[in-house]
């Protein structure tokens, strides 16, 4: 597959993605998919229902993953603080 067939692909991937209704019922309610492109090149699609997902939450998610993914592959320990409580 050459590189505009890819990404024609990951436009439709995105584009199904973000029309494919969420079942409030039986969930799930949030989808993830990793998509890859190349040897050393992905993409994280990430889809939620705004119902588990609002923009802080969200903020939340992605730097905790990108600290993670960091603490991976420079072989440091994570750090991410205790989660919240949802009182506060």
């Amino acid at each position: 597959m050459d590189e505009a067939e890819k990404n024609n692909a990951l436009s439709d991937l995105l584009k199904s993605e973000a029309r494919d209704n969420f079942d409030l019922f039986d969930g799930p309610l949030a989808r993830v998919k990793l998509v890859k492109l190349q040897d050393e090149l992905h993409v994280l699609v990430f889809v939620g229902h705004h119902i588990v997902c609002c923009g802080w939450s969200f903020a939340v998610v992605l730097g905790e993953l990108c600290e993670l993914y960091t603490a991976e592959f420079s072989d440091a320990k994570n750090e991410l603080p205790a989660a919240a409580k949802f009182s506060d």
